[in-house]
Parts: C-alpha cells; structure tokens; sequence
C-alpha cells in the first residue's frame, strides 16, 4: 500500500514539473512576425518540393509555448492554415497544413509540416512523381548541421545577419532540379523579404541557372515575382517580397 501512495506521488509531482517547465509564450509583434515568416517558408518549401508549385499561404492560428529542460531554453510553436496554388491550367487548388517548430540558442527550423492534399471541389492536384533507385542493403543516415565553407558565401551571410535576416543553410542536391549545380546555398528572410543565395563554379553556371529557374519563360519560377541578381559573378541571388 504505501509503494502504491509513493508511487502516485512520485507520478503527480513529475506531471507537475512538467508543467511548470512549460507555459504558453505571449508574442510581440516581432516575435510572432518571426514565427510567421518560418511557416511561411516551411509551407512553400514543402508545396514546392511535392506539387511543384509556389503556393499563396494564410496562416490562422499560431500557438507558441517556452520551455526549460535542465536549465536550457527554447520556444516551440504550432501553426495552423491554408494554402492555395495555381496549375499550368490556371485551376487554383486549396490545401490545409500543420507546422510544428522551434526557436533555440542553436538555431530555429520547422520539425514538421503536414499538408493536405490540395483539391478543386473532387478533383486533387497530383504530386510531383520522383524516381526511386531500390536498394538491397540497410542505409544508415546521418543528421548533420549543414555550414557554408566557401567565404564569399560567409561574409554574404553575415552581411544579412547584421541587418537582422535569420540564415538558415540548406542542401541544393536536395531541392527542386537540385538548384542547377549550386554548390552551396542558404535563405536570410524576416517577415517581410526572403532571399535565396545560391553559390556557382563559375559566372556562367550562375547565370544558366537564372535563366533556367527564373526566366521569362513556361516551367520556371519566374511567376512568384522573383527580383534576380549575380553577385562576385558566380553568386545568384533571388528576392522575394511578400
């Protein structure tokens, strides 16, 4: 009888702690801006890399709580909406998605995105169809931190960071087209303005792939409304504005 009364209490006073190392986050203008501009782009990146569209996002409702876990900080969210996206067809679809994140010391990220499939009354708008390689032996994956290593890419960002952008490294193998070669990329954006800066081998490479991804023509991205610029002649830039 008395491990079953020490065992409840032990069971209420870890429930209890728990609680207490978590509260619901009052949000400033500029924090929830923030937090906005991270849903933003993680809808984006997700619509884009399934159906191959960049879609129109309403965020409705956003959720944000603080928490402590042996003396260390952080902030998590959990945002909730709506998305639309135009085929070549001009036929516009209306998906609902879930973002869950966090914001820490070490860096910020979305740590999920779940999308609905984006319909037109009964008719869904199929995803992108990718190619897969089957393999006959197990794979272990690493989870790595990606960094830049190039320093024109380096003092780039740092440039942004000073004006108060948040920079967030990314993979170009793994994006749409794979970024036409890019060797090394990342996004700064606030609330309002998102650049992508990709890094190229050559002036050449850097401009083939505006042209490819940005230019005035069927099948780029040119329809977002995308200001493009080559900087250090092999340094692409695209700025994006809500």
């Amino acid at each position: 009888m008395f491990k079953k009364i020490a065992c409840t209490i032990f069971i209420l006073f870890f429930s209890l702690s728990l609680i207490a190392c978590e509260k619901q986050a009052d949000l400033n203008s500029q924090e929830e801006g923030y937090i906005r501009s991270l849903v933003d782009l993680a809808v984006k990146s997700e619509v884009m890399e399934k159906y191959g569209y960049v879609p129109a996002v309403i965020i409705d409702k956003i959720k944000a709580s603080d928490r402590t876990d042996d003396g260390f900080y952080y902030r998590t969210f959990t945002a909730e909406g709506s998305y639309t996206v135009r085929d070549d067809n001009d036929v516009t679809y209306e998906g609902h998605y879930k973002v869950n994140g966090h914001i820490e010391s070490h860096g910020e990220g979305w740590d999920s995105c779940d999308l609905t499939a984006p319909k037109n009354g009964m008719s869904v708008l199929p995803e992108i169809v990718k190619e897969t390689v089957p393999t006959t032996q197990a794979t272990t994956i690493e989870t790595t931190v990606l960094t830049l290593s190039s320093g024109e890419m380096i003092r780039l960002s740092e440039q942004y960071s000073s004006e108060g952008y948040m920079i967030t490294v990314f993979d170009p193998s793994g994006e749409l087209d794979q970024c036409y070669g890019a060797l090394e990329c990342f996004r700064a954006y606030n609330e309002n303005t998102l650049f992508v800066v990709y890094l190229y081998d050559s002036a050449e490479a850097a401009e083939n792939a505006e042209y490819n991804m940005f230019g005035n023509r069927e099948g780029t991205l040119q329809s977002v409304d995308a200001d493009t610029s080559i900087v250090n002649d092999r340094i692409l830039i695209a700025e994006y504005h809500k």
